[in-house]
């Protein structure tokens, strides 16, 4: 599968070659110092883009062996990195987005060799042998043809409708557009990250139930992680939509206040993670392949399609609406289609952690309310008041998301075991 996924990139790489010989594709009515930038971005991303297939290599170790945290756990540090380094290339009238994309290309490249130091002492990895299998294998292709088919549509699919906005941008308006949209984009991308940290440990759990055929305990894993990650993907949003104009103007000032409504609407993508995320991993699991087939190839249509309906009306709205409104066409289509994968009422778990999150929610807007002098501050880029800003939406997200913990019975039970096992032994 690797390697079906290095000839991939292959195509992606000679793809990326033509744009640089043929600007004009990709990017509309540019002066020659744009097409100078727009080349040293495609360089960099063809240089990068080995790091693709090293990155799902490096997953595939964490994964076999259940120890994903310590991925997850490299790569949020080295996106926490990514963020603060705005603070350098981001600083008054200027925008270093070369020295920012080569910056944070560097941090992958540095997350991939820690992550292979840390499989070389762990595990003893026998990296030549590695190097040696790392070709195509036609009893293995066959074996594993329907698995391997579905995950490059799934990859082709996933790069056009979250990895080229940038692109798009750049092809529907003009270069200077793209830095509104990178504010909101380098957001979305950050927040992605922490949700999929939250949900890959996961991932092998519903693989193992499926391998011994547990189906009643596959499908009770399943309403477990839909009940648990609710809270996460809706509350957390909101927190950040809330928050999203002081943060911002922090983070990189008051030039780039555009991009704090498109940034807001990026984020509410975040709103269907509970569900899609869970059942794409059941459908993966029980081997769906059609139903991941026709749901991940609807996501570049729907985006495609809902653009060119909305964009007479919305503007520059228009590209983080469409995917918005994409993922939320994709989540019903899913609904519909769920009887394929699941054997239970969906709506009914729906309906039932849907009222649950009702208190949560309220305290989460008492609480902002109560803070908000703390966060509140509209005084220009400032660091300081950027970390106060995210400490306290942290604060309160996390208090709304205990309580929600608490309202539910199946989560209240799980924290109480949890708890248990810090409660000293009695004497």
């Amino acid at each position: 599968m690797h390697f079906i996924l290095f000839v991939v990139v292959i195509l992606y790489s000679i793809s990326l070659i033509y744009v640089y010989f043929n600007p004009h594709i990709v990017f509309n009515n540019i002066s020659d110092i744009d097409i100078q930038l727009a080349k040293h971005l495609i360089l960099i991303f063809i240089a990068a883009a080995p790091l693709i297939v090293m990155q799902r290599f490096i997953s595939a170790v964490f994964s076999i062996r259940i120890e994903d945290y310590i991925l997850q756990f490299v790569e949020i540090s080295s996106s926490i990195i990514k963020i603060l380094s705005t603070f350098f290339f981001f600083k008054n009238d200027i925008y270093n987005i070369v020295g920012y994309i080569l910056f944070m290309q560097c941090m992958y490249l540095i997350s991939v060799m820690i992550e292979l130091v840390i499989i070389n002492f762990r595990y003893k990895y026998n990296f030549r042998l590695v190097a040696k299998t790392f070709r195509f294998s036609k009893k293995t292709f066959e074996l594993t043809k329907k698995m391997a088919l579905t995950s490059i549509a799934l990859t082709i699919s996933w790069i056009l409708y979250y990895e080229l906005d940038s692109v798009y941008v750049s092809k529907l308006y003009n270069p200077k557009t793209v830095a509104l949209f990178a504010i909101g984009i380098t957001m979305l991308t950050f927040s992605r990250s922490l949700m999929n940290a939250f949900f890959s440990p996961f991932q092998t759990k519903f693989n193992h139930l499926r391998g011994i055929k547990d189906e009643n305990s596959l499908s009770a894993f399943f309403i477990r992680i839909v009940v648990l990650s609710f809270p996460i993907s809706i509350i957390s949003p909101i927190c950040i939509i809330i928050l999203m104009k002081p943060l911002i103007i922090s983070w990189i000032g008051f030039n780039y206040f555009d991009s704090i409504l498109i940034s807001k609407i990026f984020i509410a993508n975040l709103f269907f993670s509970f569900l899609l995320i869970p059942i794409s991993y059941l459908a993966m699991a029980r081997e769906k392949f059609k139903f991941l087939l026709i749901s991940s190839l609807m996501l570049p249509f729907f985006y495609l399609l809902t653009y060119l309906i909305i964009y007479k009306y919305f503007g520059l709205l228009s590209l983080p609406m469409a995917k918005v409104i994409t993922l939320l066409i994709n989540l019903i289509i899913n609904v519909i289609l769920i009887k394929e994968v699941i054997n239970f009422s969906l709506l009914n778990l729906l309906f039932s952690i849907g009222r649950q999150i009702t208190f949560p929610v309220l305290l989460l807007l008492l609480l902002l309310y109560i803070t908000s002098p703390l966060w509140n501050i509209a005084t220009g880029k400032n660091t300081f008041h950027f970390l106060r800003i995210v400490g306290v939406g942290s604060i309160c997200t996390i208090l709304s998301i205990l309580l929600y913990y608490f309202i539910n019975p199946d989560t209240r039970l799980l924290l109480y075991k949890i708890l248990a096992k810090f409660k000293p032994n009695a004497i």
